[in-house]
């Protein structure tokens, strides 16, 4: 229950919250689900991109590098849990 809403609290922040808290939730969900932080990049660059600002979306890239991060980290975390 408590992933769920986490998920859909991280999606809803694209249009709630500023986007350093969108970053953290959704960093905070893709430890759940590491694909959520790269459909919020993407979900915000539909809402908000502006042709021309940067050579490449930013929020896509931004999620897909949270994404890769969160599901290094949390290899890491479950291989060191079950090491132990």
């Amino acid at each position: 229950m408590i992933k769920t809403i986490l998920i859909v609290a991280a999606l809803l922040s694209v249009f709630w919250f500023p986007y350093p808290m969108t970053l953290i939730l959704s960093f905070a969900a893709s430890f759940f689900f590491p694909p959520v932080a790269f459909v919020v990049g993407l979900l915000s660059d539909l809402v908000y991109f502006v042709p021309g600002a940067y050579p490449v979306p930013l929020g896509v890239s931004l999620g897909l590098g949270l994404s890769l991060l969160a599901f290094v980290m949390r290899n890491v975390v479950r291989t060191r849990i079950m090491a132990a």
